[in-house]
């Protein structure tokens, strides 16, 4: 039998990209956008070309062919590379369909993110999920990555302008700009994505080496979170962390194991207090959520609690009918928390407007306001996409038109009434359904949700890292802007949860 190769070209670009792409920069702020979709291009195209070699001698080497059977392959398609192809398809046609030809085709008008764009997004995800695996290489590279990120923008945060980003910026634009992805929710984004990633291999790790690597960048997350000053970037994390719960309760060292990522993200509020009290004078303001997290007395009340939690699991011996139990009861309760809180916004919202919670009124009751106006542009994008003709419902007005579909329907209510424009719609969501339409929006999500389901069923636990984490994204784009930088990054860990090569046996988490 012939030796394999052990370097897979494929897998060795990937490392590069998640180790340079979220670090790389040029001139600054001024082309941050620009200059992470060249990095992406040029790492797309380069993959992709990796694995059409990779698959062309492998098909030389089987049916000493070069030309691979297309019959085949489409055969060996699964129900989410179908769905892409769909996603792919609503691009091509919605271009054909739109006015607006050669900014749909380039994305001029929407930071690029138009069809040579969206073909990029499905090339990486393709090559990605035939012709990689997930290895320690890819789990380090995306955690050096990402230390790198979260420590450069606390520096920052703390009131210190590493190689002078922040001096370039007007006194306006300052508190919107931190790290190395530009604005704070691109920020806010990329830790949503990444972080889950990390918290579920702490939960999920079969190693103590791997849970305590898992730990230590799940710490960096929290704080990464704090500095991010995003309340969408709470949802994203809440989220991940319900969503581990639910399947930490299967063993009794999940659980505990779970019990010691919550104790980790509440010490992690007072070490970012303790930073934060020190630079106080210099440092960026806090969120009102974050400021309760980080000075109120809360977290420091439930650190006891959770420390008294973790010691009573470890002194409690569970059968496996204890552990059934446990787990009803505690997604009962989920269930429960759920429900009621959908209630609550239905209630205040619909049934009686006058209740009041409070200041969670501000989160809970809806209008044009809510959100910093996203009520408005919400509500104006739902407008646009019923006032389409039936192409236009079914493909868009065109990838990255948007912001111009916005602009000509509400540019004057936007100059004269908000005294500022909206060139996106504030939910991803919503932007795609403007973009390439319902087949667009329906594809993109079937295959999120498709990936989700087949990997929570198997319990794959390397592919159920970047489900959660997918998830998690997908939570915090209701409520955040649709943009170019860290969409790659959906694609790949999309690939990755799909990648067919990748399981527990190759790569013991």
């Amino acid at each position: 039998m012939k030796n394999k190769s052990k370097y897979n070209p494929v897998e060795i670009l990937l490392i590069l990209m998640l180790l340079l792409y979220p670090l790389i920069f040029t001139r600054l702020y001024s082309n941050i956008s620009n200059t992470k979709y060249i990095t992406f291009m040029l790492f797309a195209i380069t993959i992709y070309y990796a694995y059409i070699m990779k698959l062309a001698f492998k098909n030389i080497e089987v049916n000493k062919s070069f030309k691979p059977s297309i019959k085949k392959a489409w055969l060996n398609f699964s129900l989410v590379d179908y769905a892409m192809l769909l996603f792919l398809l609503a691009n091509f046609v919605s271009v054909l369909l739109s006015d607006y030809k050669i900014e749909t085709f380039t994305g001029s008008c929407s930071k690029n993110m138009g069809l040579i764009y969206n073909v990029a997004l499905v090339m990486i995800y393709f090559a990605i999920r035939g012709g990689c695996s997930i290895s320690k290489g890819i789990f380090y590279a995306l955690g050096s990555s990402y230390i790198i990120m979260i420590l450069f923008s606390t520096v920052q945060f703390m009131g210190f302008d590493l190689f002078g980003f922040i001096a370039k910026l007007t006194s306006t634009d300052t508190i919107n700009y931190l790290s190395l992805l530009g604005n704070t929710n691109v920020y806010s984004s990329y830790l949503c994505l990444v972080s889950p990633v990390f918290m579920v291999g702490a939960v999920l790790s079969k190693k103590q080496g791997n849970r305590i690597f898992c730990y230590i960048l799940s710490t960096f997350g929290f704080i990464g979170l704090f500095t991010a000053n995003s309340d969408s970037g709470y949802i994203g994390y809440f989220t991940a962390f319900i969503l581990i719960l639910f399947i930490a309760t299967r063993y009794k060292e999940r659980l505990i194991r779970y019990l010691y990522l919550c104790l980790l993200y509440l010490i992690s509020t007072s070490i970012f207090f303790i930073i934060h009290s020190t630079f106080k004078s210099q440092a960026r303001p806090l969120s009102d959520i974050t400021r309760i997290m980080c000075y109120g007395s809360i977290t420091k009340i439930l650190i006891l609690v959770f420390v008294l939690l973790i010691f009573i699991l470890h002194k409690i011996n569970f059968n496996e009918n204890a552990i059934k139990i446990t787990r009803r009861v505690i997604r009962i309760l989920l269930g429960v928390f759920i429900v009621s809180a959908v209630f609550i916004v239905i209630y205040l919202n619909i049934i009686d407007h006058n209740a009041s919670l409070g200041k969670l009124d501000v989160y809970l009751k809806f209008s044009d306001s809510w959100g910093t106006d996203r009520g408005y542009v919400w509500k104006w994008s739902i407008n646009i996409f019923k006032d389409g003709n039936l192409l236009q419902k079914i493909f868009g007005y065109g990838p990255g038109t948007c912001g111009i579909e916005l602009l000509l329907n509400y540019g004057d209510i936007m100059k004269y009434d908000l005294g500022y424009y909206f060139t996106n719609s504030h939910n991803e969501y919503l932007e795609i359904l403007i973009n390439i339409g319902i087949l667009g929006l329906a594809s993109y999500i079937v295959a999120i949700v498709l990936t989700v389901v087949k990997n929570f069923k198997r319990k794959n636990s390397l592919k159920l890292c970047f489900s959660i984490a997918i998830i998690a994204y997908c939570m915090q784009s209701f409520f955040i802007i649709m943009q170019p930088i860290v969409n790659p990054l959906v694609f790949i860990f999309l690939g990755l949860a799909n990648a067919k090569s990748a399981s527990d046996k190759y790569f013991d988490i």
